[in-house]
Parts: structure tokens; C-alpha cells; sequence
């Protein structure tokens, strides 16, 4: 049976067609229109900057003004940034278009606040889970479409305007299936001026306790640092340690995003992460070692077989540790603030994004593929160690 709340997980997948469908192929379509590879990393680095300070600000706007009028605008204003990005030439109107979309795509961060406030409580953790699964399964089915789209005359172009209308569509979902906000706060803001909505946004982000959160803030951002510095030079390992073809590198990777999506799944047709609610903590310290262990056992293997074993426990141990660090952060926070703390949160997403790649290309460059995932290794091991140093804080403060 259907729950009210099942849209939640088209919207994800659906959420994710932007970065599924155009990132992969967006790099070759920048290279005809004759970009150089450091202009394509500047737009890069835009489109995270953007992420970056608008990441607390949208989600403080959806705090003060609900979640559907701000997902209904912001999803909107991408399908127009979408088309443009398929029309236009310019490296300054692409560097716009690129800005606009990090500014205003947030439909996962806000999605995930939605389900704290349309989800009952004890079956928030699982629906965070089957929308990871659909977000993955977006992830997976993306460039198989976009690589034979982009075969065709103006294959770009017709992607863009594709992921155009879908972005509209999902647009239209949320209207017709969120509620609107009814809560003080927002009624007042609703006969506020522009200018003085805005100094409330800020206001709003200068009254949230942050000191409360910044610690669960230094574990996402260890630990989705470590994921994107092993993720991001994975491709590298595989051929120079294992001389794989391309097509047996698409094929691991593609194998280690299936175990993603069905660990996701797994997680929310179970009953276990309704079983370690309260305990959240204690598991996500458990996973991370577990990662820890995976990423040892990858550098001390020394055939590809072995090598696509081990990514098994690394993929499920990178789902559960997703959904965990969600659980935790929903807790510090309140529905009055909510998705300033996820906005917060993707920010923090997005510096790492900035440093990992970087970082994990002078890494296979200084020290080939085993500096990369000893480095990667000893991240996720003071992830956990971090974890543990916060949860017996926690215990101390319950305590006292």
C-alpha cells in the first residue's frame, strides 16, 4: 500500500536526472564548443562555489517561507538554467548557467527535510534509505541514456531540454503533493517585503546554535571526503593496477553503483534502521570501521576479482553511513530549522567535492594507486574515531 509520502521517492530520482543525464557527457560537449580543460575546471568549481554559500541560505528560506514554495521555484528556475545550458557557446553565459544551478539545485537537500516533516518519526530513517535507492538507480540509468542520446545530431541540446521537462514536472509534483507551510513563522514572512524576508534568512541562520552541530559537520565532511578521493581515482586503480580495458571499468563501477542502489533498498525494506534508532551513533562508528577494514583489504589485494569482492562491503557500508549521518543530523535540529542545518549539510558535501578530486590526483600522482587508498583509509578511520569521541560526549551530556 502506497503511503502519502511516496512521491518523496520520485522526486528524488527525478532530482537526480540533471547530474545522471548531462554530467557524464558535459565535459565532451564543452570540449567541441573548444573549452579548455582549465576553463572546464573553473565552471567546475563555480557550480560548487555556488553549492557552497547558497547551501544554508535556500535551506533557511524554506525554514521561513515552506519547503513547496521554495522547491517549486528553485526546481523551476533550473529548468530554464538547463535549456540555456544546451544553447548557449559563451564561457560567461556558461559560467552563469553553471552558478544559477548551484545556487538553486537543492532538491535532495530540502527533500531530505521534508521527510522530517511529513514523515512519522519512527519510519523517517527508511524513507531516507529508498530515496538514496532511487537517487542511485537515477545515477545508474543516466548515462546509459545519455551516451546514446549524444550520438544523435544535437544530442546535447535535446538531453538538456529533456531534463528541462522533467525538472517542470517534478516542479508540479511537489505543488500538487507537498503542503503548504502553516506554521507562524511562515504566515508572517508572507506579508513581509522582499528585503526584510531576506535580512530574516539571515537572522535566522545567526540564531541557530551551530556549535551543537559542527562536529556531526567534520564527520560528513571526513567522510564524504574519503568516499569522492577513492571514488574519483577508482577508474585509475583499476587499469594501472589491473591493466582493465575501459569496458571492464565501466562495468565495475557500474557494479559498485548496483550494490549502492540495493543496499539502499535493503536498508529501507528493513526493520534495522528502525531497530538502532537511539544507537544511531554506535552503528555509524561500526560502519565506518567496517569501510576502513574494506579499503585495507582493497590495497592488499592483488587480482581484479578480489578487487570488485571487496567493493561489495565498502558500497553497503557507504549506504548505511549516509542514512546514519541524515538520522544524526536530523535529531540537532528542530522543525524551525531544519533545512538551514541541511543546507549547512550539502555545503559541507560541496567543499569536499572541491578538495577530494584534487587531492586524490597528487596522490596517485606522488604515490600511485596505493597512497590513494591508504589516504582514503586512514580518512574513514578517523571518521570513526571522530564518531566515537562525539558519541561518548553525547553520553557525558545526557548525564550531567
Amino acid at each position: 500500500m502506497a503511503q502519502s509520502w511516496s512521491w518523496l521517492y520520485v522526486l528524488s530520482f527525478l532530482g537526480c536526472s540533471g547530474d545522471s543525464v548531462l554530467m557524464s557527457v558535459l565535459t565532451s560537449h564543452l570540449r567541441s564548443l573548444g573549452i579548455s580543460h582549465v576553463n572546464i575546471g573553473l565552471l567546475s568549481s563555480a557550480n560548487g562555489l555556488a553549492l557552497l554559500i547558497s547551501g544554508p541560505i535556500v535551506g533557511s528560506w524554506s525554514d521561513i517561507h515552506g519547503r513547496r514554495e521554495v522547491l517549486c521555484l528553485s526546481t523551476l528556475v533550473c529548468a530554464l538554467a538547463y535549456v540555456a545550458l544546451g544553447h548557449v557557446s559563451s564561457l560567461y553565459l556558461l559560467f552563469f548557467t553553471r552558478c544559477v544551478l548551484g545556487t538553486f539545485q537543492h532538491v535532495q537537500t530540502l527533500g531530505r527535510a521534508l521527510v522530517a516533516d511529513i514523515v512519522p518519526a519512527d519510519k523517517q530513517a527508511s524513507t531516507t534509505a529508498l530515496m538514496h535507492a532511487f537517487a542511485y538507480l537515477s545515477l545508474t540509468v543516466g548515462p546509459l541514456i545519455s551516451g546514446h542520446v549524444m550520438e544523435a545530431d544535437n544530442g546535447f541540446q535535446c538531453l538538456t531540454i529533456a531534463v528541462a521537462t522533467i525538472f517542470v514536472f517534478n516542479a508540479v509534483l511537489i505543488y500538487t503533493f507537498a503542503s503548504p507551510a502553516r506554521s507562524l513563522k511562515t504566515r508572517t514572512s508572507e506579508n513581509t517585503p522582499p528585503s526584510k524576508q531576506l535580512l530574516l534568512i539571515f537572522q535566522q541562520l545567526k540564531s541557530i546554535n551551530w556549535k551543537d552541530c559542527w562536529m556531526i559537520f567534520c564527520i560528513k565532511f571526513l567522510f564524504d571526503f574519503s568516499a569522492l578521493f577513492f571514488f574519483r581515482s577508482v577508474d585509475v586503480a583499476l587499469v594501472n593496477s589491473f591493466q582493465l580495458t575501459s569496458r571492464y571499468v565501466g562495468y565495475t563501477i557500474s557494479f559498485y553503483c548496483f550494490i549502492l542502489l540495493l543496499s539502499s533498498l535493503v536498508l529501507g525494506a528493513t526493520k534495522f534502521l528502525k531497530a538502532s534508532s537511539g544507537n544511531h551513533l554506535k552503528y555509524l562508528n561500526y560502519t565506518f570501521w567496517v569501510m576502513t577494514v574494506s579499503l585495507v583489504g582493497l590495497y592488499t589485494v592483488n587480482n581484479p576479482t578480489l578487487f570488485v569482492v571487496g567493493l561489495v562491503p565498502l558500497a553497503c557500508g557507504h549506504s548505511l553511513a549516509r542514512v546514519l549521518l541524515t538520522e544524526v543530523l536530523l535529531e540537532q535540529c528542530d522543525d524551525s530549522c531544519r533545512g538551514s542545518v541541511m543546507g549547512a549539510s550539502s555545503s559541507v558535501a560541496a567543499i569536499a567535492r572541491t578538495v577530494a578530486p584534487l587531492l586524490s590526483s597528487l596522490a596517485i600522482s606522488w604515490g600511485g594507486v596505493s597512497l590513494m587508498l591508504i589516504a582514503s583509509s586512514l580518512v574513514t578511520a578517523s571518521a570513526s574515531l571522530l564518531t566515537s569521541s562525539y558519541s561518548r560526549q553525547q553520553v557525558r551530556s545526557k548525564v550531567l
